[in-house]
């Protein structure tokens, strides 16, 4: 495998990889300060892989990592805000954290 990799908040990638069928995606956000983080993302792809696919592949990566960090600093200047006291989930949009959270609840009670 060949890997590409990527370091900004504008996930802007100086990518050395070669072609992909199989991609894994890795990556951190260590903080950067009192209201920003960094963002590190490695990506590896098959030898075999095609280039164009890359490419297909890199290009919807960072549309969608550009409506993530749009919506994500939204959330912040609302926080920033002092209108509400907490994040609250969004229940058609963040199912898997909800049940994720419930879920970690029912073992904390299943524990007291």
């Amino acid at each position: 495998m060949r890997a590409g990799s990527s370091t900004s908040s504008t996930r802007t990638r100086a990518s050395t990889c070669s072609r992909a069928r199989r991609t894994s995606r890795s990556g951190r956000s260590p903080p950067d300060g009192p209201e920003r983080a960094k963002r590190f993302l490695d990506y590896f792809f098959a030898e075999d892989a095609d280039e164009e696919w890359i490419a297909a592949f890199l290009a919807y990566d960072d549309e969608i990592g550009r409506e993530d960090t749009a919506f994500v600093e939204s959330v912040h200047r609302g926080m920033r805000s002092g209108l509400v006291d907490r994040g609250l989930l969004l229940p058609e949009s963040e199912q898997l954290v909800a049940a994720f959270q419930a879920w970690v609840a029912e073992k904390l009670e299943a524990d007291a």
